[in-house]
C-alpha cells in the first residue's frame, strides 16, 4: 500500500471506526483475495465491533499493494461517502506534498508530482497496482524476529525518568491548545506505525508492568506496529484526561523516541 494512501487511512481512522461494519467488508476482500476465512475469524473474535473494525484497520496496510484499492471497492455498494471522505485527505495530502516540492530552499521550482492511483475498481485503467502478491498474514513491513532487542531488555524499575530531564525547543511553541488536548486514536496510530522496538521503552515510562507488555507482544508476536497500537490505545483509555498530547510528547522524549516520529503530528 503507498504511504499516501496508509496516512490517509489513518486521518480518516477515528471517522472508519464510527461508520463502518467490519465483517460486510471483510467477505469483500475474501472475495478479492485479500484476506482469508481464518483471518476474518481471527478479527471476528474480537469482543466488540469497535475492537473489530480497529484490527481489520491495522491488518489492511499490512495485505500488499493491491489491498488500498481492494478496501475503496468494499465501501463501494453502501459507503459512497466513507470514499468521498477517504479520498478528500489523500487530496489534502497530495496538495502537501506538492507545495512543499514547490518550495525548496534557494526558491526553485520543483515540478515533481505524486501520482494517486484512479477509482473505482482494484485493477481497472488508471491503477498503479501490480497484480497482487499477498504477503503472509500478518506480516507486512513490520516483521521482526526479535521485537524484544536492545533497550526494552531493561527492566521496568530501570528506565522510568523524571519529566524534569525533557528538553523543550519545539515543543514550547506549540500552542497550549494543542498542548492541552486529548490525543487522538489517529495521532496514536501513527506513531505506533512509526516507533518500532522502542514501544517496549514507551510502555514501561508509560507504569505498564513487564506482564503487561509480554501481553501486547503476545496481541500480534510478528508486527511490532499493532503491538504498539494496543499498548497506546491501552495507555488513552487507562489516563483519561492525562493522556494529553503534552504528556504524551514528554514520555516520548524520556524514552529516546526519534522527534521524527512525531513531530509533525502535533506540528502539522
Amino acid at each position: 500500500m503507498e504511504k499516501i494512501h496508509k496516512d490517509a487511512l489513518i486521518k480518516c481512522r477515528v471517522f472508519l471506526c464510527e461508520t463502518l461494519d467490519p465483517q460486510y467488508l471483510m467477505d469483500h476482500l475474501i472475495q478479492e483475495g485479500i484476506m482469508t476465512d481464518d483471518m476474518k475469524d481471527h478479527i471476528m473474535g474480537e469482543r466488540t465491533r469497535l475492537r473489530r473494525i480497529e484490527s481489520l484497520l491495522d491488518f489492511i496496510p499490512t495485505r500488499g499493494p493491491a489491498a488500498f484499492d481492494a478496501f475503496m471497492g468494499s465501501l463501494e455498494k453502501d459507503y459512497g461517502f466513507v470514499i468521498e471522505k477517504i479520498y478528500e485527505k489523500i487530496n489534502g495530502l497530495q496538495q502537501q506534498q506538492q507545495r512543499r516540492l514547490n518550495q525548496p530552499p534557494g526558491g526553485a521550482v520543483a515540478n515533481n508530482s505524486t501520482h494517486i492511483s484512479s477509482y473505482p475498481g482494484t485493477r481497472g485503467p488508471g491503477s498503479t497496482h501490480p497484480p497482487h502478491q499477498v504477503p503472509p498474514y500478518p506480516g507486512g513491513d513490520h516483521m521482526t524476529s526479535d521485537p524484544m532487542a536492545g533497550d526494552a531488555r531493561r527492566p521496568v524499575q530501570e528506565t522510568r525518568q523524571s519529566f524534569d530531564a525533557v528538553p523543550t525547543n519545539w515543543v514550547e511553541r506549540l500552542p497550549n491548545e494543542v498542548k492541552l488536548r486529548p490525543v487522538t486514536e489517529a495521532e496514536l496510530f501513527h506513531i505506533a506505525h512509526h516507533i518500532g522496538n522502542k514501544w517496549e521503552m514507551l510502555a514501561a515510562q508509560m507504569g505498564f508492568s513487564r506482564g503487561e507488555i509480554d501481553h501486547f507482544r503476545m496481541y500480534c508476536q510478528f508486527d511490532q506496529s499493532l503491538q504498539a497500537a494496543r499498548m497506546l490505545s491501552t495507555w488513552r483509555s487507562k489516563e483519561s484526561g492525562n493522556a494529553t498530547v503534552i504528556n504524551l510528547i514528554k514520555l516520548l522524549q524520556i524514552s529516546y523516541v526519534d522527534e521524527s516520529v512525531y513531530r509533525d503530528v502535533f506540528c502539522s
